[in-house]
């Protein structure tokens, strides 16, 4: 794997999954230094911190919206541009859950696999359509 790849692999690791830079200095073999450099010029805290704090900003802005009403106020957002954030909140929330974007992922994934690792696809496609499977089963 190329210094780019762990590059790129270290900031999903960090901003997506939450490790923290001594597990992926384990994982991958880069140096704490060096990881240390990637987080700072990537500014991966910050972005780990604006991923996590998206839905909750939504909910504490559509709340602050219902205050001014409630206080007989103009609010900031129509009416209609409330319900669409409120919508699009509560699909953003449920999308893990969706069997639709799963099998999404997974096609895409096991692409990637068959092209870079074609030793493992037929182990990994298994796994995923039993993964498939309990989710859809899970969503009913």
């Amino acid at each position: 794997m190329t210094n780019a790849q762990k590059k790129g692999l270290a900031e999903i690791m960090f901003i997506d999954h939450g490790k923290t830079l001594k597990r992926i200095h384990e994982e991958l073999k880069v140096s704490l230094r060096t990881l240390g450099v990637w987080k700072k010029e990537g500014k991966w805290e910050e972005r780990r911190e604006y991923l996590n704090s998206a839905p909750s900003r939504i909910r504490q802005k559509l709340m602050e919206e219902m205050e001014l009403v409630i206080a007989g106020k103009d609010p900031t957002f129509s009416s209609d541009h409330v319900s669409k954030i409120n919508k699009a909140l509560t699909d953003f929330t449920k999308m893990d859950k969706n069997p639709s974007v799963i099998y999404s992922i997974l096609i895409r994934l096991d692409n990637y696999v068959a092209r870079n690792h074609p030793q493992l696809i037929e182990d990994i496609t298994k796994v995923h359509r039993e993964f498939l499977t309990e989710s859809i089963e899970q969503a009913s």
